[in-house]
């Protein structure tokens, strides 16, 4: 983050730098092969034959496509193929842009034979025509023969080498609607407010500390907390373009990175630092009250990512440490593909794992054949661990694939993560560890069997569960805003799950590891996990006043709730904590009790455990794995794997020291 930071700071002194009119096309070098029509049938005129690609002739080989000079509005767009060499030196630009509705309802004619497109694609192809009179382009749907999977598979592989070899790389991201026309003018006005901002208010170590609230708008010229203007850039971050995987890799490579939208072009600089301050600083560039929250913030955790990987030198530096593929498609989770294997695909290019031998792309095999194969491999290389933590959210997956194998291809807003002891690991955070890499430090015990589907490995049987509550809260509904969200607003749906961990810990008379009532309470509803950036402490007394105002706000919706508050020490009434304190509370709870389960084992242990829990599932410690897991009993000692889970006194490796428990060898199916 300090990068980052630091790459903004540099990029805002210097000014935003914003353009206007079509991004400019580099003259294209003379060209020495043609394609070859000589398999085309004579007797066929060449408006009636649909463009057949020639083979590549060597594994260097790759295409750019040559527009025709012009193009009105009532004509097609023309032109040809060249093959070129990765070592050729050649300048030519890349293009980046949504395919949209896969509906090929459009052409290109190649060499005057027509080869369908689809319509965005069309689009993006006349706004680059525009531009200069001659160019040489890279376009993944024309210059990849879309129909040879060979062909596409090696193609794919040398995408990072494409893009980081173009003089510029143009994101198409449609033409202009919902105010977008806007956007340029609120980029600006956004970082000249911020400068002034920090004039007199320099950046803080403490996250809390740098946020601006609507009573500072106008003094530095922000538009005001109820301004359209907003709203228009939320809108325009849920474009297509930022939910795209491909988008990670294409952008990152680039030398030089363009917007286009309609009539505007702007510098990926420009865009990217409009969206760190706003989030460093807590504009509202994405509230829950606005339309299409979940795909703006989806794009927008997408920009910061890539802003991430460009700042931790992944690309300007040969020898800086890259991202494992785990970690990357984790940070993925909500970005889409139309081929499901692309979710892989799309960003082996920038990880550790680009050149390992077996895990090229392969657009023969089956998606399900493509992620257990990466499975596999993440296995047998120490990463099981991780892996089972992404594949218990894969459920409702539409392949066919083991329990323990993540499908990559679901993008589900409420997956949910559950933070480990900071003990065990302190680098492991809630986002699964800071970027270019994570170092987990576990080593899992863990075999795949020679048949591919089953996974042995030891494991300690903690419990069972005797009872599941039923209240619901989607983490898809929830704000990443705390300053623009009440408490009152905020504890309405977690008032349910606040209840039933209470009835749930009351019903024993004691808690078997002897905690006070009052502090194994505090901690469920927070699964112990980090408030903000801070660790969970193991002393919660500087949280007393924030729970107990929790309890109080959720008891106006739950009135069996006011049974617990009066349960609580004299010492839990304090209610002077800070308006930020007690919001930090409120929505890491939300935070952790969104998409879960509250449950009681049979040893009356309470916690928190996926949403398809019931009773007779067993609590878990995986060995090498962060924190415990959901099983589901099939026979034997066949299990399937449900997803991570929360059990309050065995959240720091407490079963290994248990003379009770002893590992036992189970298989994942």
């Amino acid at each position: 983050m300090a990068g980052i930071l630091r790459w903004t700071e540099g990029f805002m002194s210097a000014s935003a730098r914003l353009t206007s009119g079509k991004p400019p096309y580099l003259a294209a070098s003379k060209v020495s092969y043609s394609k070859s029509l000589a398999d085309l049938a004579s007797d066929d005129t060449p408006s009636q034959l649909s463009y057949r690609y020639a083979p590549l002739t060597t594994q260097s080989s790759f295409r750019l496509l040559r527009l025709c000079r012009t193009r009105s509005n009532n004509s097609r767009l023309e032109g040809t193929l060249i093959e070129y060499s990765l070592e050729d030196d050649i300048k030519y630009e890349c293009l980046s842009y949504t395919w949209g509705t896969p509906t090929f309802s459009h052409n290109i004619f190649l060499d005057g034979r027509p080869l369908p497109i689809t319509a965005n694609l069309d689009l993006a192809l006349g706004n680059s025509q525009r531009a200069a009179e001659t160019s040489l382009l890279w376009v993944d749907a024309i210059c990849i023969n879309q129909e040879d999977p060979e062909e596409r598979a090696q193609q794919v592989q040398q995408m990072r080498i494409i893009f980081s070899g173009a003089e510029h790389v143009i994101a198409y991201l449609g033409e202009e609607m919902d105010g977008s026309q806007h956007i340029p003018d609120i980029c600006r006005t956004i970082l000249h407010g911020v400068i002034i901002w920090r004039q007199t208010n320099p950046l803080s170590d403490a996250p809390s500390e740098n946020f601006m609230f609507p009573e500072h708008f106008e003094g530095v010229g922000l538009p005001s907390d109820s301004d359209r203007a907003w709203d228009i850039f939320m809108e325009f971050l849920a474009r297509s373009w930022f939910l795209r995987v491909w988008i990670v890799q294409e952008a990152v490579c680039a030398r030089k990175l363009t917007f286009v939208c309609g009539s505007w072009t702007m510098a990926r600089e420009v865009l990217w630092s409009t969206v760190q301050v706003g989030t460093t600083h807590a504009l509202p560039l994405c509230r829950i009250s606005m339309p299409k929250f979940a795909e703006a913030s989806s794009g927008r955790a997408h920009i910061g990512l890539m802003g991430e990987l460009l700042s931790g030198g992944l690309v300007s530096d040969p020898q800086s440490p890259r991202p494992s593929l785990l970690d990357l498609a984790r940070r993925s989770k909500h970005q889409k593909a139309t081929d499901p294997r692309d979710n892989i695909y799309a960003l082996l290019g920038l990880c550790n794992e680009y050149s390992t031998p077996g895990l090229q792309p392969d657009y023969t095999e089956p998606a399900a054949n493509t992620f257990r194969r990466f499975a596999t491999y993440f296995v047998n290389t120490g990463g099981g661990a991780r892996l089972l933590i992404e594949a218990a959210h894969s459920s409702g997956s539409d392949l066919e694939l083991p329990s323990w194998v993540p499908d990559w291809s679901i993008h589900d807003d409420n997956i949910h993560y559950i933070p480990p002891s900071d003990h065990l690991d302190p680098s492991y955070l809630g986002n699964l560890g800071a970027l270019p890499h994570s170092n987990y430090g576990f080593s899992a015990k863990m075999k795949v069997e020679p048949c591919g589907n089953r996974l042995s490995l030891a494991v300690y049987l903690i419990d069972e569960i005797e009872r599941t509550g039923s209240a619901q809260l989607k983490l898809s509904n929830l704000s990443e805003e705390v300053s623009t969200a009440s408490p009152l607003e905020c504890c309405r749906e977690l008032a349910g799950c606040i209840e039933e961990i209470g009835q749930m810990l009351n019903a024993r008379e004691a808690y078997p590891t002897g905690e006070p009532k009052a502090e194994v309470f505090c901690k469920t509803v927070l699964c112990n996990g980090r408030l903000g950036t801070r660790p969970g402490p193991e002393d919660y007394g500087h949280l007393q006043g924030p729970f107990r105002f929790l309890l109080l706000l959720t008891s106006l919706f739950r009135p069996g709730i006011r049974d617990e508050v009066r349960r609580l020490p004299e010492n839990l009434f304090p209610l002077h904590d800070s308006f930020n304190e007690v919001m930090m509370f409120v929505t890491t709870a939300q935070g952790a009790c969104a998409s879960m389960k509250r449950c009681l084992t049979r040893k009356a242990y309470i916690g928190q455990v996926p949403p398809m829990a019931q009773i007779g599932d067993m609590v878990c410690f995986i060995v090498g794995a962060p924190v415990p897991f959901l099983l589901r009993p099939r026979g034997g000692d066949e299990f399937s794997l449900l997803g991570q889970c929360y059990l309050h006194g065995f959240m720091k490796e407490e079963v290994l020291s248990m003379p009770e428990y002893q590992a036992q060898e189970i298989t994942l199916i």
